[in-house]
């Protein structure tokens, strides 16, 4: 079996999700084999999901914390840069959170 980052490093990929899943980024049994993958990818555009998400900002340098309450289900309105994925979406819609692990919230994201 191959360590992750492995196949990154071949060049066999060139995207990358970094998937959801249960935990927090700073604990090496949740997400040391994202960190690898994440590492590896140097060159590579990649899209973090929940988790994923969390452990991009943590590892560009943004603090994670927990929310004061779990916000699953919620609608929320969302504020965009009009840049990538947002391109040609409204300013100021709703979306609604649905992971189990949407009571983590990126704090360079709330301001």
């Amino acid at each position: 079996m191959q360590p992750p980052g492995a196949r990154i490093y071949s060049g066999e990929f060139t995207h990358v999700v970094i998937s959801p899943g249960s935990g927090t980024p700073e604990n090496d049994s949740d997400f040391a084999g994202s960190r690898r993958v994440v590492e590896a990818a140097t060159n590579i555009p990649l899209l973090g999901v929940c988790l994923g998400h969390q452990g991009l900002a943590a590892l560009a340098g943004s603090r994670v914390t927990r929310a004061p309450e779990p916000r699953h289900g919620f609608v929320s309105q969302i504020t965009r840069s009009g840049e990538g994925i947002f391109t040609g979406l409204p300013q100021g819609f709703n979306a609604v959170l649905c992971s189990p692990q949407a009571r983590w919230r990126c704090r360079c994201c709330r301001e």
